[in-house]
Protein backbone atom coordinates (compact mmCIF):
# COMPACT_ATOMS: atom_id res chain seq x y z
CA UNK A 1 0.00 0.00 0.00
CA UNK A 2 1.16 3.67 -1.22
CA UNK A 3 1.90 5.57 1.68
CA UNK A 4 -0.70 8.38 0.49
CA UNK A 5 -3.29 6.20 0.32
CA UNK A 6 -6.13 4.64 3.05
CA UNK A 7 -6.11 0.77 4.53
CA UNK A 8 -9.43 -0.69 5.43
CA UNK A 9 -11.47 -3.57 5.60
CA UNK A 10 -15.13 -4.35 3.95
CA UNK A 11 -17.92 -3.93 6.68
CA UNK A 12 -21.45 -4.17 5.59
CA UNK A 13 -22.00 -1.53 3.27
CA UNK A 14 -18.81 0.45 4.14
CA UNK A 15 -15.24 0.28 4.42
CA UNK A 16 -13.62 0.67 8.13
CA UNK A 17 -10.40 2.60 7.41
CA UNK A 18 -7.78 1.15 9.31
CA UNK A 19 -4.78 3.02 8.57
CA UNK A 20 -5.15 6.41 7.01
CA UNK A 21 -2.03 6.75 4.84
CA UNK A 22 -3.51 10.52 3.73
CA UNK A 23 -4.49 13.15 7.15
CA UNK A 24 -5.83 15.46 4.85
CA UNK A 25 -7.69 13.16 2.31
CA UNK A 26 -9.36 11.50 5.86
CA UNK A 27 -9.96 15.33 6.90
CA UNK A 28 -11.64 16.01 4.05
CA UNK A 29 -13.64 12.80 4.01
CA UNK A 30 -15.02 13.58 7.55
CA UNK A 31 -15.70 17.17 6.53
CA UNK A 32 -18.07 16.45 3.94
CA UNK A 33 -19.55 13.83 5.98
CA UNK A 34 -18.26 10.83 3.95
CA UNK A 35 -16.78 9.32 6.39
CA UNK A 36 -18.27 8.85 10.02
CA UNK A 37 -16.04 7.30 13.00
CA UNK A 38 -13.59 4.98 10.61
CA UNK A 39 -16.48 4.19 8.61
CA UNK A 40 -16.11 5.32 4.89
CA UNK A 41 -19.51 5.39 2.91
CA UNK A 42 -19.55 2.47 0.43
CA UNK A 43 -20.11 5.32 -2.67
CA UNK A 44 -17.71 7.10 -1.55
CA UNK A 45 -15.24 3.94 -1.16
CA UNK A 46 -15.79 2.82 -4.47
CA UNK A 47 -15.01 6.12 -5.92
CA UNK A 48 -11.57 6.36 -3.51
CA UNK A 49 -11.26 2.82 -4.53
CA UNK A 50 -11.32 3.31 -8.19
CA UNK A 51 -9.16 6.76 -7.94
CA UNK A 52 -6.37 4.30 -6.07
CA UNK A 53 -6.27 5.93 -2.71
CA UNK A 54 -8.38 3.18 -1.09
CA UNK A 55 -7.18 -0.39 -0.53
CA UNK A 56 -9.08 -3.26 0.96
CA UNK A 57 -7.10 -5.51 3.26
CA UNK A 58 -5.95 -8.78 1.39
CA UNK A 59 -4.58 -7.13 -1.40
CA UNK A 60 -7.51 -5.60 -3.17
CA UNK A 61 -6.73 -2.63 -4.69
CA UNK A 62 -8.24 -0.23 -7.92
CA UNK A 63 -11.11 -1.96 -9.55
CA UNK A 64 -11.09 -5.64 -8.12
CA UNK A 65 -11.20 -2.64 -4.56
CA UNK A 66 -14.22 -1.23 -5.91
CA UNK A 67 -16.45 -4.09 -7.21
CA UNK A 68 -15.82 -6.11 -3.82
CA UNK A 69 -17.32 -2.72 -2.02
CA UNK A 70 -19.97 -3.19 -4.41
CA UNK A 71 -20.57 -7.06 -4.11
CA UNK A 72 -20.94 -6.05 -0.26
CA UNK A 73 -23.02 -3.61 -0.67
CA UNK A 74 -25.69 -5.33 -2.93
CA UNK A 75 -27.05 -2.45 -4.27
CA UNK A 76 -27.20 -2.19 -8.30
CA UNK A 77 -24.03 -1.36 -9.77
CA UNK A 78 -25.51 1.63 -11.86
CA UNK A 79 -25.87 3.35 -8.56
CA UNK A 80 -22.20 3.24 -7.90
CA UNK A 81 -21.52 4.41 -11.62
CA UNK A 82 -23.37 7.09 -11.67
CA UNK A 83 -21.97 8.07 -8.55
CA UNK A 84 -18.34 8.31 -9.84
CA UNK A 85 -19.47 10.18 -12.88
CA UNK A 86 -20.71 12.63 -10.62
CA UNK A 87 -17.64 13.04 -8.26
CA UNK A 88 -15.49 12.48 -11.75
CA UNK A 89 -17.49 16.14 -12.69
CA UNK A 90 -16.61 17.71 -9.65
CA UNK A 91 -20.10 17.20 -7.72
CA UNK A 92 -20.31 15.82 -4.26
CA UNK A 93 -23.64 13.37 -4.81
CA UNK A 94 -24.94 11.60 -1.63
CA UNK A 95 -28.04 8.83 -1.28
CA UNK A 96 -31.42 10.43 -2.38
CA UNK A 97 -34.82 11.17 -0.75
CA UNK A 98 -35.87 8.08 -2.63
CA UNK A 99 -34.83 4.48 -3.30
CA UNK A 100 -32.41 4.47 -6.51
CA UNK A 101 -31.36 8.26 -6.15
CA UNK A 102 -28.58 10.52 -5.59
CA UNK A 103 -28.86 13.64 -4.82
CA UNK A 104 -26.42 17.17 -4.84
CA UNK A 105 -26.20 20.32 -4.68
CA UNK A 106 -24.59 23.17 -6.63
CA UNK A 107 -24.87 26.74 -5.75
CA UNK A 108 -28.15 27.14 -4.16
CA UNK A 109 -30.18 24.11 -6.08
CA UNK A 110 -30.18 20.73 -5.28
CA UNK A 111 -30.38 17.48 -8.02
CA UNK A 112 -32.19 14.56 -7.39
CA UNK A 113 -30.65 12.12 -9.88
CA UNK A 114 -33.13 8.87 -10.50
CA UNK A 115 -30.77 6.21 -11.80
CA UNK A 116 -32.21 4.05 -14.54
CA UNK A 117 -30.51 1.32 -16.83
CA UNK A 118 -30.71 1.18 -20.52
CA UNK A 119 -33.25 -1.07 -20.88
CA UNK A 120 -35.00 -0.72 -17.92
CA UNK A 121 -39.01 -0.76 -18.11
CA UNK A 122 -40.56 1.82 -16.20
CA UNK A 123 -44.14 3.92 -17.05
CA UNK A 124 -44.41 7.52 -17.76
CA UNK A 125 -46.63 7.56 -14.82
CA UNK A 126 -44.03 6.40 -12.56
CA UNK A 127 -41.85 8.59 -13.96
CA UNK A 128 -43.85 11.66 -13.58
CA UNK A 129 -44.85 10.81 -10.22
CA UNK A 130 -40.99 10.49 -8.97
CA UNK A 131 -40.41 13.99 -11.01
CA UNK A 132 -43.29 15.93 -8.80
CA UNK A 133 -42.18 14.44 -5.84
CA UNK A 134 -38.94 15.69 -6.36
CA UNK A 135 -40.42 19.35 -6.95
CA UNK A 136 -42.32 19.27 -3.94
CA UNK A 137 -39.48 18.58 -1.92
CA UNK A 138 -37.55 21.28 -3.49
CA UNK A 139 -34.83 19.47 -5.66
CA UNK A 140 -34.84 19.75 -9.48
CA UNK A 141 -35.44 16.60 -11.18
CA UNK A 142 -32.57 14.75 -13.45
CA UNK A 143 -32.81 11.09 -14.61
CA UNK A 144 -29.31 9.61 -15.63
CA UNK A 145 -29.28 6.69 -17.80
CA UNK A 146 -26.70 3.93 -17.65
CA UNK A 147 -25.74 2.60 -20.96
CA UNK A 148 -24.42 -1.28 -21.71
CA UNK A 149 -21.03 -0.06 -21.96
CA UNK A 150 -21.12 2.08 -18.31
CA UNK A 151 -21.57 5.73 -20.04
CA UNK A 152 -24.28 8.01 -18.06
CA UNK A 153 -26.36 10.50 -20.25
CA UNK A 154 -28.46 13.27 -17.97
CA UNK A 155 -31.64 14.69 -18.34
CA UNK A 156 -33.85 17.14 -17.36
CA UNK A 157 -36.81 15.52 -15.79
CA UNK A 158 -40.13 17.85 -15.42
CA UNK A 159 -42.95 17.15 -15.70
CA UNK A 160 -45.26 19.27 -18.60
CA UNK A 161 -48.62 19.84 -19.30
CA UNK A 162 -48.66 20.80 -22.80
CA UNK A 163 -45.93 19.91 -25.37
CA UNK A 164 -44.51 22.57 -27.30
Amino acid sequence: MPSNALEGRLEGCGVRVEECGDAELCRILEDRGYLEGEVIDALEAFYQAVRGKLFIRGGLSGWDAALAIVESCREPLKTFIVYLDLRRRGRLPRRGLRPGTLEFREGQRVYEVLILEEGEVTTYGSLAEWSRSAVADGRHPVIAIVDRNGDVTYYEARVSKTLS
